[in-house]
């Protein structure tokens, strides 16, 4: 098990692709988002959590896809963020409606 969390050059390429200008703004604010998630939701594919965390004002919020190491990876793997972008309100509701809650911040 690991507390760690990276993300790659090829990561954040992926971000800047799909999801302009989100990594230069949200970038500052991963360890925030990363150690006081709002939410942490299930996700849809095997070993991946959603992390979600409004930013300062209700304007920025971030949603990260995180994949988790699990015992049956290699020793030297990380968590890693596989992408993460400013969503809006309305998907953030849904998201919440939606999704399986494994953390709410109290």
């Amino acid at each position: 098990m690991t507390d760690d969390v990276i993300i790659t050059e090829q990561q954040i390429l992926h971000i800047e692709d799909g999801h302009p200008g989100d990594y230069d703004r949200l970038s500052s604010h991963i360890p925030l988002i990363l150690q006081e998630p709002d939410y942490i939701l299930r996700g849809n594919r095997p070993h991946t959590a959603l992390v979600l965390k409004e930013i300062v004002t209700p304007e920025l919020t971030a949603e990260v896809v995180l994949r988790l190491k699990v015992s049956d990876d290699p020793e030297d793997y990380k968590n890693s963020i596989i992408t993460m972008w400013n969503i809006s309100q309305k998907r953030f509701r849904r998201l919440l409606r939606q999704s399986d809650i494994l953390y709410k911040k109290e």
